[in-house]
């Protein structure tokens, strides 16, 4: 067939689950920190929008929250990727699936019409066996009856007797 090497290499080039479980593992630890971070610098520069130091503070929690949120999308991207080549890669599978279905299908018709064939040779194999045993018999018993009918007349035919006349 000529998927399976297709298919051997989307198996072998298809990562692992185990990565994007630990990605979304981290991210979902970073989480917590970031938002509660996010909150109270978000709070405090909306109190001093004058420092400095709280607004840098600020767009360095916005920009931890984007990379999430970039490692998310990228996640899901890559996911959705893989999806859509397992899907492909299903439908190409079950197309070839269906094709040796029909193929088997096929093969069992034949199949059928053999052992059909055969049976009925079979069968008269054994017509003609039956009628040979037949016609054996039947002419075993004409023979027999030649033999009693020319037993019978001859014993039955009086018998010539040549009287001589004096």
């Amino acid at each position: 067939m000529e998927i399976n090497d297709e298919t051997d290499h989307f198996i072998n080039t298809y990562p692992p689950v185990d990565k994007y479980i630990q990605q979304l593992s981290v991210i979902r630890e970073q989480q917590p920190s970031l938002f509660s971070e996010f909150i109270n610098v978000f709070v405090r520069s909306k109190m001093y929008p004058s420092n400095q130091e709280i607004q840098q503070s600020y767009q360095n929690a916005k920009s931890s929250i984007a990379n999430v949120k970039n490692e998310l999308a990228t996640v899901s991207k890559d996911l959705q990727n893989n999806i859509t080549n397992l899907n492909t890669m299903l439908i190409k599978i079950n197309a070839l699936i269906n094709q040796e279905r029909n193929i088997n299908n096929q093969l069992k018709k034949q199949m059928k019409n053999i052992n059909n064939e055969q049976y009925a040779s079979n069968e008269l194999i054994t017509d003609y066996k039956e009628i040979y045993n037949m016609k054996y018999l039947n002419n075993w018993s004409i023979v027999l009856c030649i033999v009693i009918v020319f037993g019978m007349t001859y014993y039955n035919v009086p018998k010539n007797t040549t009287t001589t006349s004096l």
